[in-house]
């Protein structure tokens, strides 16, 4: 029985160290398992981050675009206000000169009354 024992216990001491030995092999593929996964989760956050920059980026470029159109729109609505009160001024002052021009005619049209009024019939008045 003594053989029998020692074989035995032998044996147990074996499996013992075989089990630790597959222990170990068990926890480091358990280990490069989780560093794969968090790897493979890093890679996929990575791709994710990426996506949400380009997406941030296109929004910030039609938000510029559409800055763009509102300063244009802003500048184009300026020019046609400018345009619109230059317009009015220059008719104003079209209206200003005909009155003047107006007055103008009636006082050529006065003076030419009066130098006739005061002209003899045969001619003109000569003066001193």
């Amino acid at each position: 029985m003594k053989a029998t024992t020692s074989s035995l216990t032998a044996g147990l001491i074996g499996c013992l160290l075989l089990g630790g030995l597959t222990g170990c092999d068990d926890t480091t593929d358990a280990a490069k398992v989780r560093a794969d996964e968090a790897e493979r989760e890093a890679r996929e956050e990575l791709r994710e981050a990426r996506q949400e920059l380009r997406e941030a980026r296109d929004e910030i470029r039609e938000l510029n675009q559409h800055l763009q159109n509102r300063a244009q729109n802003a500048v184009d609505g300026a020019q046609t206000s400018a345009n619109e009160t230059a317009e009015k001024a220059k008719e104003k002052l079209k209206e200003g000169v005909r009155a003047v021009e107006r007055e103008i005619d009636e006082a050529d049209k006065s003076i030419a009354r009066t130098i006739r009024s005061n002209t003899p019939e045969t001619g003109a008045k000569e003066t001193p």
